[in-house]
């Protein structure tokens, strides 16, 4: 019966979000006792869970109880750096390049997260443009300077250099203090238990990136792209960078995809079509999904309003968090953690 579980499974998750299992490891843990089937999934599915539970109960004897639940392990670091605590699983979002909605999809995915489930925090990185703050609505009038607490904004976990500061100061840097920054950002705020801390990384390959590499338990990373010649260059050496430091890239994910006539739902591929799924395809990378150029999204980021909290626009976002989870899930189990004299 395990293996029809198993097969029902994976036909959902291919059927749905193109996920093929074929000689990965099953990150599912089937335990069948008497008439109690028991799924333990290491990835959330959302809603999905209710609709393949409901496939699972109509394949097998009425008279067997099936319960579907979430348990997030913490995943092996690459980088050889130890994880926090607290947090089981670090992931760096980054694109090489400014104004491709980095950290649009980093908050919405953080939010998307926690929506399903998830114990969620958001590090914003980019210490000299910090935007965070802006589309999550973080009122600077309320700010304690003298605070390593997080700040819960939309149920999620963040911290920001912003959250330091008053809002229009400017931060005149150089590298090293820039690089600092970072890590007492990670390290040193008091995060509660998280299943997932984001980082929102600024562009470029520089002192962040590095730091980021050689001194942050970083579990993968997220390439975000347009699909566009340009942008894709330099998501590739953003990727490249991850590669030669040991940071395993998760999935790349294609922003400002298309847009969709308000009037005729025409759609047109303003920025060109399919680079980002051509850079997953060439790199055998895997590819999360697609955002489209919308209006609402742009506006939900001015208001405050992240596009994941938008029902408009959050299934975008939804179906790329669990690609992301799941393909997290394959990730081997980070043993060290149970040897924590060990360094």
């Amino acid at each position: 019966m395990k293996q029809q579980i198993e097969n029902i499974i994976q036909q959902y998750l291919l059927a749905e979000f193109d996920i093929n299992q074929q000689d990965k490891l099953y990150s599912a843990v089937i335990a069948i006792e008497a008439t109690d089937i028991k799924i333990v999934l290491n990835y959330y599915l959302g809603k999905h869970a209710n609709i393949l539970l409901r496939l699972i109960q109509s394949a097998i004897p009425s008279e067997y109880t099936i319960k579907i639940s979430t348990k997030i392990i913490p995943h092996k670091i690459k980088n050889i750096v130890r994880g926090l605590p607290k947090v089981k699983n670090i992931i760096a979002i980054a694109s090489g390049k400014g104004g491709v909605g980095k950290s649009t999809l980093a908050s919405s995915l953080a939010i998307a997260m926690q929506q399903m489930g998830a114990k969620v925090g958001l590090v914003d990185a980019d210490i000299h443009g910090p935007s965070q703050p802006k589309i999550m609505g973080y009122d600077f009038e309320m700010g304690d300077s003298k605070s390593l607490e997080p700040i819960k904004l939309f149920g999620v976990e963040t911290a920001s250099i912003s959250y330091f500061l008053t809002q229009d100061s400017p931060i005149i840097w150089r590298g090293p203090m820039v690089s600092r920054a970072l890590e007492q950002l990670v390290n040193d705020i008091n995060w509660p238990e998280l299943d997932y801390l984001f980082i929102d990384m600024p562009p470029g390959t520089g002192d962040i990136a590095l730091t980021l590499a050689k001194k942050i338990p970083v579990t993968g990373a997220v390439i975000v792209t347009t699909p566009q010649d340009v942008a894709l260059l330099d998501a590739k050496k953003a990727a490249q960078m991850f590669a030669t430091t040991n940071v395993p890239i998760l999935g790349v994910v294609e922003n400002m995809s298309y847009h969709v006539c308000e009037n005729c739902n025409h759609k047109s591929h303003i920025f060109g079509e399919n680079g980002g799924e051509s850079l997953a395809t060439e790199s055998d990378y895997n590819f999360l999904g697609m955002v489209p150029l919308d209006r609402n999204i742009q506006i939900g980021c001015d208001k405050a309003a992240p596009p994941a909290t938008n029902p408009n626009t959050a299934n975008f976002y939804l179906d790329i968090a669990i690609k992301l989870g799941y393909y997290l899930s394959m990730v081997p189990k980070d043993y060290m953690r149970n040897f924590p004299g060990v360094k």
